[in-house]
């Protein structure tokens, strides 16, 4: 009876271990995509000439997200027009200066991105032509390489702390494996937006 007993708590416990390292391998994997993703656009950053095209991407991006943020009501009359003109302005630094935010009274969302767009761009030709082509895709370079290496770093602490803590998903009778990856792809897209805030924010605060 002992030696049944020994037998089959040993086979629970190489079982719970097999179970554990394939668990492993598989939060390895999805570790190993996203740093496969992330080392791809390092290396894009670093091979090719210009990034003005992904800069200007970037700036319509976090002038819609901006958008989004103030204007989340369905009804126009709970839109914070005035914060949006603000954070924008803290945004990009430099706004026309017959700018007021009455000028998006009785737009549609869409219309209020397009103008908010529109005026992020300018903002940004008007950094381009201070700092001169050169050395503004210099620095754009330099910015993207330190925005993503920085996030990077953090990015891989936080999904250490996930794995560490994953296990307890067992607890509600979910799969810890599918738990991680759902939770590792939304800090993912997290990532990507952090590396864009950080990148167009430190494009508009360059100075000679």
């Amino acid at each position: 009876l002992v030696n049944k007993a020994i037998e089959n708590a040993q086979t629970k416990v190489e079982g719970y271990n097999f179970d554990t390292r394939k668990h492993v391998l598989r939060y390895d994997e999805v570790v190993n995509e996203q740093r496969n993703r992330i080392y791809d656009e390092r290396r894009r950053i670093l091979t090719e000439p210009s990034l003005k095209l992904t800069i200007e991407s970037m700036i319509e991006q976090e002038a819609e997200a901006l958008v989004a943020q103030f204007t989340s009501g369905d009804y126009e009359d709970t839109w914070q027009l005035e914060e949006l003109g603000q954070a924008l302005k803290a945004l990009v630094h430099k706004l026309p200066d017959d700018f007021t935010p009455e000028r998006w009274h009785q737009l549609k969302r869409e219309e209020i991105a397009e103008d908010a767009r529109a005026l992020a761009l300018e903002a940004y030709a008007a950094k381009e032509q201070e700092l001169g082509e050169p050395l503004m895709r210099q620095a754009e370079k330099q910015i993207m390489l330190w925005a993503v290496d920085s996030r990077w770093i953090r990015h891989l602490t936080d999904l250490d702390r996930l794995r560490e803590g994953i296990g307890l998903q067992a607890i509600a009778n979910v799969d810890p494996v599918v738990a991680y990856k759902r939770e590792a792809f939304q800090m993912y897209t997290e990532l990507l937006d952090a590396i864009r805030a950080d990148t167009v924010r430190s494009v508009f605060s360059l100075q000679l």
